[in-house]
């Protein structure tokens, strides 16, 4: 009897250790519990975290916003050249007319870091198309790039950015590149042979049509921007690359879309919190950077893998 007793008791298995008895498991246990949890993103929320992240190349996508209007989708983009030693350029994609109320980039230069700078309004892209064709108009994703096409022995100075709002855009005329500088907190050389970005996020009016011709409110939606000094000789180019959905003008004869818009169930806030949690600096670095990162995140406290997005 108590050599079947002890017989047992060796081939009882073993129990497992608790998460305190390992150190690794409780700091990946205690991860899970404190980190932010988020939705997981269904297929229409996946194909507009794509554009977000590349709007330059993504495939277009409806975004997800509130309401069940829809329009058609086109991607428009426009280069800007300057050759001075400093300034500064901003894209307001929800204001997308050509007048000083309504304009979609916003610009100034000087000759030096120290100088103060005026706004000048320009067209932005796609403007001039949205004006014969559309009645109403939203910014569904947007981004900056910047590259300096000089020589290389001329190649010099520095390049801030960031995301702002449409009221900082306006506000940073009369500033200097030195002084706008400090607001934006990232930095770097000017760029060689690649470009550098950021890209847009959605404000809480951007998913708002605007109505053709009419003054939009600029502080509630999204903006990009970027400060450059010192560029010595040369020459740099931005490119503004906007993808827009818009609805027809009743005269033009175009059936406007009968689509309720995106199918997804993710909010706004769900698709940019993966983003933002998955890449941190996705807004500032390349999609075939920030994609992978964002591809193999897993979701704080369920284990899966964000469905994804990018494969």
């Amino acid at each position: 009897m108590a050599q079947a007793m002890k017989r047992k008791l060796r081939l009882a298995p073993k129990r497992p250790k608790s998460a305190s008895a390992n150190p690794a498991r409780k700091a990946v246990v205690q991860a899970r519990r404190s980190a932010p949890r988020f939705s997981s993103l269904d297929e229409a929320g996946r194909a507009y975290a794509r554009l977000l992240n590349d709007p330059c190349g993504a495939p277009l996508a409806s975004p997800v916003y509130m309401g069940t209007g829809a329009g058609y989708l086109t991607r428009v983009v426009n280069d800007y050249s300057f050759n001075n030693d400093s300034g500064y350029f901003c894209l307001v994609p929800g204001c997308w007319g050509s007048g000083a109320t309504t304009t979609s980039t916003v610009y100034g230069v000087g000759v030096n870091a120290s100088t103060a700078l005026s706004g000048n309004y320009n067209v932005g892209p796609g403007a001039t198309f949205l004006a014969g064709v559309a009645g109403e108009v939203r910014p569904v994703a947007a981004c900056l790039q910047l590259v300096y096409s000089g020589t290389e022995l001329n190649r010099g100075g520095l390049v801030n950015r960031a995301q702002i709002n449409g009221n900082e855009a306006i506000a940073w005329s009369g500033s200097t590149a030195d002084g706008l500088a400090t607001g934006c907190p990232l930095e770097s050389r000017m760029p060689d042979n690649q470009p550098v970005e950021v890209k847009w996020a959605p404000g809480i009016l951007d998913g708002d049509f605007a109505y053709a011709g009419t003054t939009q409110t600029n502080g509630q939606r999204g903006a990009v921007g970027m400060v450059w000094r010192g560029l010595g000789s040369g020459l740099i180019k931005f490119r503004a690359t906007v993808v827009y959905e818009w609805r027809p003008t009743p005269v033009e004869g175009v059936v406007a879309p009968s689509s309720n818009g995106s199918k997804s169930r993710n909010t706004m806030d769900e698709i940019v919190g993966v983003l933002s949690a998955s890449a941190p600096n996705w807004a500032y670095e390349a999609a075939r950077y920030a994609a992978p990162a964002i591809a193999n995140f897993v979701l704080p406290g369920s284990g899966s893998v964000v469905s994804r997005i990018f494969r």
